[in-house]
């Protein structure tokens, strides 16, 4: 099975997280009907940061496929050095610890501030993203 490039996954993550960023600002301002002006001003930053994010994905898709093959195939190979990986998989790991930690502090606080209802989406992250771990970690120990 040929490995994707991971410039193309990249870009690919861009262009979602952007298209979901400006979609949120967007709605968000067409459905305020008495927002104040600096919720305002940020629906609209994150209107706006979104399609920069869009962009970016975008001009690095026609990068990807603009570029020489021989130069793709290099880079799939250094990605997949056993180094790359093992520097990847630590990264993950601590990119999940610091979400984690970010969703039981916020849960938390949005608690203390009589919020209830705004730190249930915190809890089911939190949640999601144990149990994902978990499964994951089941999974690549059957696999190696």
């Amino acid at each position: 099975m040929k490995k994707k490039n991971v410039t193309n996954t990249t870009a690919i993550a861009f262009l979602i997280v952007g298209i979901i960023t400006m979609a949120y600002g967007v709605v968000g301002h067409l459905q305020g009907t008495a927002i104040e002006r600096h919720v305002e001003k940020l629906l609209g930053m994150f209107a706006g940061a979104g399609f920069a994010l869009m962009v970016l994905g975008i001009a690095m898709l026609v990068i990807v496929k603009l570029s020489p093959k021989e130069k793709i195939e290099q880079a799939e190979v250094e990605m997949t050095d056993e180094r790359n990986i093992a520097i990847s998989r630590a990264a993950g790991l601590v990119g999940f610890a610091v979400s984690v930690v970010v969703l039981v502090v916020l849960a938390f606080t949005l608690t203390a501030m009589g919020y209830l209802e705004a730190s249930l989406p915190c809890i089911i992250g939190l949640y999601v993203s144990v149990i994902s771990f978990a499964i994951a970690q089941r999974v690549y120990q059957k696999k190696m």
